[in-house]
């Protein structure tokens, strides 16, 4: 797990398989996906993405997510999630599992990010 309630909300955590990678997640300060996709070197295009209604902005190709949430905290306003992962290698069975796994990922972020909006 990363902990990202310091002052740089950018890190990154690799998941393995037998030492293969299978999920590596990257979270992000990024205002946008179009700036997000670009920083984060991601090879899609985001009128390819597939959007998907929820509690988190969310958009999704083969082999990768992202989530993006308001959050005033850390001099940011707003928080984004990258998933990437090379299985499942068929397009549609990628997003669909993709699109299962970012709420989960985004929900365990945004437990360790001080959002204002989310202050008692």
């Amino acid at each position: 797990m990363f902990d990202i309630a310091g002052p740089y909300v950018g890190h990154t955590c690799e998941l393995q398989v037998d030492g293969d990678p299978a999920v590596t997640a990257g979270t992000y300060g990024f205002m946008d996906f179009e700036d997000g996709i670009s920083r984060a070197g991601l090879d899609v295009d985001l009128h390819d993405a597939v959007e998907r209604d929820g509690t988190y902005e969310v958009r999704v190709w083969p082999g990768v997510a992202m989530a993006r949430m308001e959050c005033h905290a850390i001099d940011i306003v707003s928080v984004m999630l990258t998933l990437e992962a090379p299985y499942p290698e068929d397009d549609e069975e990628s997003v669909r599992v993709l699109s299962d796994l970012i709420d989960p990922f985004m929900d365990a972020t945004m437990q360790l990010i001080p959002c204002e909006e989310f202050q008692e």
